[in-house]
């Protein structure tokens, strides 16, 4: 066999595998939702409408929790009390109950995230709802954003 046609087929097989393992990646049915709460007087850096994170949310596992219910979603809520300029931000898994109005009020969550915001006689409260791993993170980068971006560039390049 010819070296160039041997290097032409092993190339277009390694093609194949790494659209494969990308095609193949996701085989569990559970949610990674990230799983924090912060205030004015406990801030640890979960971030939020009130302060910015400090962290990094995809670079640490620590606050990652697995949510493998069926309906799962992530959450984000926010609450500010006017009077008293206190805050509350929390992050995690939101699994609604059979009846449960609050999913039935907005939107239907996707990866991007859908928001309902109540402006109350003393406070302001928001919660957001989405389904995608890490889509409740305190950052503008969106996972998966960043793995069609590296998935184009090595196709790309390899070619």
């Amino acid at each position: 066999m010819d070296k160039k046609v041997y290097y032409t087929s092993l190339k277009s097989l390694q093609h194949i595998v790494l659209l494969l393992m990308f095609c193949c990646i996701k085989t569990s049915v559970s949610l990674l939702c990230y799983n924090c709460s912060a205030t004015q007087n406990e801030w640890n850096g979960c971030g939020g409408d009130f302060v910015h994170s400090v962290l990094l949310f995809n670079s640490t596992r620590h606050f990652l929790v697995n949510c493998s219910e069926e309906n799962a979603m992530c959450f984000v809520r926010s609450w500010m009390a006017r009077a008293h300029n206190s805050w509350l931000v929390q992050r995690g898994c939101y699994l609604p109950s059979k009846n449960d109005a609050l999913p039935h009020s907005m939107s239907l969550p996707t990866r991007a995230m859908t928001c309902k915001h109540e402006r109350l006689a003393d406070a302001e409260y928001k919660v957001c709802l989405c389904k995608a791993d890490w889509c409740n993170s305190g950052n503008s980068v969106n996972p998966y954003q960043l793995e069609l971006v590296l998935s184009v560039s090595l196709l790309y390049y390899q070619i």
